[in-house]
């Protein structure tokens, strides 16, 4: 009889188990997971296109323009001039080569005055005499600034202009700096080198 009961127990027991699992796998509700949202992207609307804002807008210059019949802005165009027309003679005059027998030397004898040309010539003699045709050896200047000398102010109505050139030579591999005074003076309607004078200075 306790056999009987025992088996019979084991029975429901092993009956409510099965159940219980049963149950488990079935019924029990899953854990809920909160859901992600995407995250929303803010999208710039475009633009539609507009002719009159894509193209720069053009801005008048303000302020008075110079007179060019009023005697200031003839002034700063006549120190303009003899500015530019120093510092190009300048890099011109010192500027040769004994490849070609300084013919370059020759050359500027026509921005020179009749008394420059003589010198110039001079000077040539002397360069075919330190350096012979072919040896190449040369020099370069190059102008960097200038400014007009002030007892030749005012320019206005001048014949006669001295400039300083301030320059770099260059000979072979090694560089110096010069102080050029050139002098010009005005016949007709050019301007000739009357004199030039070089001089090195420290920089």
């Amino acid at each position: 009889m306790n056999k009987r009961l025992l088996a019979i127990a084991l029975i429901i027991l092993g009956i409510i188990g099965i159940i219980a699992v049963i149950w488990f796998f079935l019924f029990r509700s899953p854990a809920t997971t909160p859901v992600q949202q995407p995250t929303q992207n803010t999208v710039t609307p475009s633009q539609p296109f507009n002719p009159s804002t894509s193209v720069p807008v053009f801005v008048a210059p303000t302020g008075t323009p110079p007179n060019p019949d009023s005697a200031e802005e003839k002034e700063r165009q006549a120190q303009e001039k003899v500015r530019r027309i120093a510092s190009s003679y300048a890099s011109r005059l010192g500027t040769f080569s004994a490849d070609d027998g300084f013919e370059a030397i020759r050359d500027v004898q026509a921005i020179a005055t009749p008394t420059f040309q003589q010198r110039l010539e001079t000077l040539r003699e002397e360069m075919l005499k330190t350096h012979a045709i072919g040896s190449h050896w040369s020099q370069e200047v190059r102008a960097v600034t200038n400014a007009i000398e002030p007892s030749s102010l005012p320019m206005l109505g001048k014949s006669k202009a001295v400039i300083n050139v301030q320059a770099q030579r260059t000979i072979g591999a090694t560089q110096d700096y010069l102080n050029i005074q050139v002098t010009l003076v005005a016949q007709g309607d050019n301007w000739l080198v009357d004199d030039a004078v070089f001089t090195t200075f420290e920089r």
